[in-house]
């Protein structure tokens, strides 16, 4: 979940900077992630970590992006932005991260 909440708030900061828009993307965001490294939920074995941006890619990134380049106000209050889909949790475009009951799959 911190992972998450990270990649939220990064997308938050995004949204500020750009006209009131979510990233389109998650390499988009380079510049509020200090790292890709928090793009890899620490359960998910199927994906690689990059350790920097010039070697990230799509496959380094466990998360889901529901709505890229999105613009908050026309969303419902309650909308998610970014999902784990291992986990279930989703995180809101206020960066604030909501848990699933939903155990985890290697359970």
């Amino acid at each position: 979940m911190s992972n998450l909440k990270q990649v939220a708030l990064a997308a938050r900061i995004y949204y500020n900077d750009h006209g009131d828009k979510f990233p389109p993307d998650f390499l988009s965001m380079s510049n509020e992630l200090t790292t890709p490294l928090i793009l890899v939920c620490p359960s998910d074995k199927g994906h690689t970590k990059a350790q920097n941006w010039d070697g990230f890619s799509t496959s380094n990134v466990s998360y889901e992006f529901l709505l890229p380049s999105a613009d908050e106000k026309k969303l419902a209050p309650e909308t998610p932005v970014f999902q784990c889909p291992i986990h279930g949790s989703t995180a809101m475009g206020d960066g604030s991260v909501r848990t699933s009951l939903r155990r985890n799959r290697s359970n």
